[in-house]
């Protein structure tokens, strides 16, 4: 396994309805599970969006494996495809055009899909079947239930092959008895393909499946790092 290093240095102002406070976070990360815990508004998701290059921070420098994906003072702001991180959105992000093996292919082929071609279709239809989706796959996402919606998301997301998995709020939308089975889904996938992940939840639940190191942020900041 090879080994993993995220190295992180963010400064943010955000707004918010009541008040604004800045991001200030620095951290460095070796584990390949991690958790962002804190209250709603607190900066957690910012973090994350910032990570995969969705947000621009005001300053500061993030680096995977010692490589520089953005750097404020040189000038370094990789794409979002460039950093090649995945991001699990709370809503999933499906294309609402594209049938599930398409919304996974697109993912391989970097955007680059032309619906009618096949060129991914072997490795898509192997993703559709780990997460248990081949018997959906010429669906559309409209046709799908939360936890379906769910795994075709997660399969789209690792399809990619990231070399770092974000989750926010990944299981809010579902009831208790999907969350806990596909949080042992994650788990195992995890476990088997060794991907970091960095996951943002309230739900200590999932602090115990994946916390093996708990970021607690407040108001912008860290103030506590607790390893499993």
């Amino acid at each position: 396994m090879s080994p993993f290093q995220l190295d992180v240095s963010l400064r943010k102002k955000l707004q918010r309805q009541l008040h604004g406070f800045t991001l200030d976070v620095d951290f460095t990360l070796q584990s390949r599970r991690v958790v962002i815990q804190g209250s709603s508004g607190a900066g957690k998701s910012m973090i994350l969006r910032a990570l995969a290059g969705l947000a621009t921070p005001d300053s500061g420098r993030v680096a995977i494996n010692h490589e520089l994906i953005y750097d404020s003072a040189s000038g370094v702001n990789k794409t979002p495809q460039e950093r090649h991180i995945s991001y699990l959105f709370q809503d999933y992000a499906l294309f609402p055009h594209l049938t599930v093996r398409q919304n996974v292919a697109f993912s391989m082929s970097r955007g680059l899909l032309n619906p009618s071609r096949n060129a991914w279709r072997e490795e898509t239809d192997e993703w559709l079947d780990k997460m248990h989706m081949t018997p959906y796959a010429s669906r559309y996402p409209e046709q799908l239930s939360g936890g379906q919606k769910q795994r075709v998301a997660l399969a789209r997301a690792l399809a990619s092959r990231p070399r770092l998995l974000l989750l926010d709020e990944p299981f809010s939308a579902l009831d208790t008895n999907l969350r806990k089975h596909l949080r042992q889904e994650i788990d195992q996938l995890q476990s088997q393909l060794q991907f970091p992940l960095i996951l943002v939840t309230h739900d200590p639940m999932d602090v115990e499946a994946f916390g093996d190191l708990v970021l607690h942020v407040h108001n912008g900041r860290i103030h506590e790092q607790e390893a499993a």
